[in-house]
């Protein structure tokens, strides 16, 4: 097969933002060129931490059978496998019998781990950071990943050290998933969506996000078994990075709201209204009625029945995907 077709960070990537945020269709060689690289840069003294979201699933990469640099292993000749670390809540990754270059652990039991010293990692690879819908889900989970970066930076930068590198991956499931809302990254993917935009650095947040476009890779599995079988949906979710499942069509920039009249406010958030439509957007407009946050069950009880309705039948927009999102938390609202 032809291996140029399928993605390569180490060609494809144009940043060297310590922050790298890379969403893609599955099976376009996201994981796979990460993991080249690792092994690459990767020595005794400056490792590479693997980290997958829970426990479960770093148990299952840390045996031969589970071993992510697999099929790298195979198609490559490396022989890069994992190994048990003796009171360690992870495993350890080693080249052959020589050099260990990285170790594997869980964002949900890396707190145990705080007290370690991880002065010898200089790079993180976070695969599949934005999980299946029927994945658990983990509280606070932007804090920790934040959290996990803090204690292996530690003061690297203060020293005039270089920051340590994050490289996080994903298929395009969920805008708003809650380390990317952390990130601050869920709006400006939302308006790279909106623009069909496919890189873009933001050198005030060390960050660089890149959207793999469908490719030659995504047509060729479309005639595989399992996509002639599957239904549309899942095609779109796995074969190109659409967040089908994000509102982006009630997400309304630059609206006019001379026509429109104030209602209440909740929090920092105004809602307003006109004969047709409702807008909810952050705004320093004073209100006859204000709301503080921290009331959420009287929102609740003012705004909650008439909000599902207004968001069932596509009445109401929003400035800003995470303000959408907010909302339909607050109210318990759920696309279906």
């Amino acid at each position: 097969m032809d291996t140029s077709i399928f993605y390569d960070i180490r060609k494809d990537c144009k940043s060297d933002m310590p922050f790298k945020i890379i969403i893609g269709p599955r099976g376009c060689g996201k994981t796979y060129s990460v993991l080249d690289y690792e092994q690459e840069v990767s020595t005794e003294h400056s490792k590479f931490i693997y980290m997958r979201r829970d426990g479960t699933e770093i148990d299952s990469c840390s045996s031969d059978y589970g071993n992510p640099f697999k099929a790298l292993n195979s198609d490559k000749g490396y022989d890069v496998h994992p190994f048990q670390i003796p009171k360690f809540n992870g495993f350890g990754i080693q080249r052959g019998e020589g050099d260990v270059i990285g170790y594997g652990v869980a964002l949900s039991t890396f707190a145990s781990m705080r007290s370690q010293d991880f002065s010898d990692v200089d790079r993180i690879f976070f695969e599949e950071f934005i999980p299946e819908k029927h994945k658990r889900k983990i509280k606070g989970e932007g804090q920790a990943l934040l959290n996990v970066y803090e204690t292996i930076n530690r003061n690297r930068e203060l020293k005039g050290e270089k920051a340590v590198e994050l490289i996080m991956c994903a298929n395009g499931i969920d805008l708003a998933n809650p380390i990317l809302m952390e990130l601050g990254a869920t709006s400006l993917i939302a308006k790279m969506l909106a623009n069909g935009q496919r890189r873009l650095t933001v050198p005030e947040k060390d960050l660089y996000i890149e959207l793999i476009p469908r490719t030659k890779v995504s047509d060729l599995k479309q005639e595989t078994a399992l996509y002639k079988l599957a239904n549309k949906d899942f095609g779109i979710d796995a074969l190109e990075t659409r967040f089908r499942g994000a509102d982006l069509e009630f997400v309304r920039k630059n609206v006019n709201l001379r026509s429109y009249k104030t209602e209440f406010k909740f929090g920092e958030y105004v809602i307003f209204s006109n004969k047709e439509h409702y807008f909810i957007a952050e705004s320093k407009v004073p209100c006859k009625v204000e709301i503080p946050e921290r009331e959420l069950n009287r929102f609740k009880a003012v705004f909650g029945p008439k909000y599902r309705i207004l968001r069932g039948m596509g009445n109401i927009y929003f400035d800003d995907y995470v303000t959408l999102t907010l909302f339909d938390t607050y109210l318990d609202y759920e696309v279906i």
